[in-house]
Formats: C-alpha cells, sequence, structure tokens
C-alpha cells in the first residue's frame, strides 16, 4: 500500500501548474523521426524491409549508430489437409543495427542488419488468459500447448519450408540512400526520396532470408506544425523471390505509413504510427498470408547532448489492431543510439 501512495504523490505533483511549466513547455519545437520499427513476421522479415522515417538527413559528415533489442509473441495457426497451410508458434529476439552517413546536406547512405533468436518462449499462458479476461478471440491457441515452437509451411498435409529454433543467426543486409528532393516551408511539406537494396546474407533455411536480392523505394512527405509533426510515407517492394516458397511469393508489394509526433518537451516526445504493406504472398485461402500488413506503435522518443554528441533513445509497443492479417500479436523494443 506504502508503493501505491508514493505513486499517487507523485502523479499529483506532476499535475501541478510549476511541474508542467518545467517539464511540458517547448521552447523550440522539433520533429525527432519517426520510432524505427518493422514487422517481425518471420516470413515477413526475410524480405527487405522500408521503415517509415524523416524526409530530412542528418547533415553533411555526420554519422548516426542506432541499436538495440526487439521481443516479439508470433502465432499464426491455420493447419489444413488440403492446399496450403500454416504453423507459426514462437517469441522472438531481434537486435537491430543501422547505421547511416551524411554525404552531404541533402543525402545520406546507410546499412541495415540484424542478429535474430527464436524459440518457444513463456508468454503464451499470460497471453490466453489476458485474451480470456477481456473475451478477445485466442486464435487457435487452445489448441496447441504453451511454450511450443513451430515454424511450418504444409501444401495437401506435407511440409514444404521448416524452420528450426536458433539461438542467433544473421538477418540479409539492407543498403539504402536517401535525398531530401525538397526542404519544408510554409506552405510546402519536405519531400524525399529512399532507395534500398537488400543483400542475401544467410540461407533459407534459417528462416532469416530468402537467398534472393530485393529493392525498394519510397518517397516520404514531412510536415511541422509547431509541437506536432508528421510523417508519411508511399513506396514500393520488388521482391526478388523465396528459395524454398518461390511458388506462393509475389512479384512486388506497396508499402505505405502514417505517423504522428507530439513534442512533450524541448527534448522528449511522443509518437504514434501505422506500418503497412500489401501481402507479400499470392492467393491461398489464409488470412496470415493473404491479407496485408499492419503494424500500430506507440512510444516515447528523445534524445540527451553531452560533448557535441546526440545519445537518442526510444522505446515503445508495436500491435496489430486488427486481430487478423500477418501483423505479430505484439513487439517490445528498446533502442539507443548516437549521432556525432
Amino acid at each position: 500500500m506504502k508503493y501505491f501512495h508514493l505513486i499517487v504523490f507523485f502523479v499529483l505533483i506532476s499535475l501541478t501548474p510549476a511541474v508542467q511549466a518545467r517539464f511540458l513547455s517547448v521552447n523550440e519545437p522539433k520533429p525527432l523521426g519517426p520510432l524505427m520499427t518493422r514487422s517481425a513476421n518471420p516470413l515477413y522479415t526475410q524480405f527487405i524491409s522500408q521503415p517509415l522515417e524523416t524526409a530530412t538527413t542528418i547533415g553533411k559528415k555526420k554519422t548516426q549508430v542506432l541499436s538495440g533489442f526487439e521481443f516479439s509473441n508470433i502465432f499464426e495457426y491455420a493447419p489444413k489437409v488440403a492446399g496450403v497451410g500454416l504453423d507459426i508458434d514462437m517469441e522472438s529476439w531481434r537486435f537491430p543495427i543501422k547505421i547511416t552517413r551524411g554525404l552531404s546536406k541533402n543525402t545520406e547512405v546507410g546499412l541495415a542488419l540484424s542478429l535474430m533468436h527464436s524459440g518457444g518462449g513463456f508468454l503464451d499462458s499470460f497471453i490466453q488468459n489476458y485474451h480470456n479476461a477481456f473475451g478477445f478471440p485466442n486464435g487457435g491457441r487452445d489448441r496447441v500447448s504453451n511454450g511450443r515452437y513451430a515454424f511450418n509451411i504444409t501444401r495437401n498435409g506435407a511440409s514444404i519450408y521448416s524452420v528450426n529454433a536458433h539461438s542467433l543467426i544473421n538477418n540479409d543486409a539492407t543498403l539504402f540512400g536517401k535525398w531530401l528532393s525538397f526542404e519544408e516551408t510554409k506552405t510546402r511539406p519536405a519531400i524525399a526520396l529512399k532507395g534500398a537494396l537488400k543483400i542475401p546474407l544467410t540461407t533459407a533455411d534459417s528462416g532469416a532470408g530468402s537467398l534472393r536480392p530485393d529493392v525498394g523505394l519510397s518517397f516520404l512527405i514531412q510536415k511541422s506544425m509547431r509541437r506536432v509533426h508528421s510523417y508519411s510515407q508511399i513506396g514500393f517492394a520488388a521482391l526478388g523471390g523465396h528459395e524454398k516458397i518461390n511458388s506462393l511469393i509475389k512479384k512486388g508489394a506497396w508499402v505505405y505509413a502514417q505517423g504522428f509526433e507530439f513534442n512533450l518537451a524541448n527534448q522528449v516526445s511522443l509518437l504514434a504510427q501505422i506500418n503497412g504493406q500489401s501481402s507479400h504472398f499470392k492467393s491461398t485461402g489464409i488470412a496470415s498470408l493473404d491479407e496485408g500488413l499492419l503494424d500500430l506503435t506507440v512510444g516515447l522518443k528523445g534524445f540527451i547532448l553531452a560533448e557535441k554528441k546526440k545519445w537518442i533513445y526510444e522505446v515503445g509497443l508495436t500491435e496489430d489492431p486488427t486481430g487478423s492479417g500477418p501483423s505479430v500479436d505484439f513487439t517490445f523494443f528498446g533502442h539507443v543510439g548516437l549521432e556525432f
């Protein structure tokens, strides 16, 4: 009970005008940029990612390095005797690394890669109890045992693609470049063009890559209105196929996103964003493959200045807003970075 009293005390203190003026004032509103996220569905992590980001660049001769962790619970269960069947049940850890270098005021290039771990996990029982408590559908979780690992695609009851659990394995790498075409003015948003190339680094048997290159192209749009900042994206990914399940993969997919940022204080922002893309798979009769991907992400992002260097941090949660399709149940993430 004493902890409850302490929590109430600090909440009441935070609501006083003096505290609001000190911590919630914003002298110079500025965009910090969207949260660094991507789909955690293991079928989609094998293809190119084009995450939502700023249209602006980091600046000439500046370097930014971001890293962290992403923890996800994944369950897609649609076993079939005839046709294509799907069984994915796991918890995964992903450790992304993104390095960006500013070549000029309007141009930057970079490299993105990551390490992944997958296994049966420990949250299945908690998630089922949560769903039952609020009357949410379990999606077939009650038909399998808790703590189970599965990653299997079948056709007419026979396995055509199966992946074992693994400790740490690298994903494919992505090279990218961005060109700020138009800077933001009072009436016009900032507009940038970003290109990306996925380079195969691992085999499809590992579940971390398709063994084929992909190419992506996106338009990024950014506009600020005092403490509120808007980020938009529309793009396309040309998919090179997949070594094991190429007959199920489309040649390309649309990418889109929308995000909003609100400056809570001079160096901290609250963000909410939607990231989506059309399905990578041909018609199979399974919603987890046929429907487009849609992720809702909310979180906090901030920075700390120290000796001419900027330390960046962000924490957030990604949820499946529709309850169907390939979006995973949830992803909790935390990233830190340095810009110098």
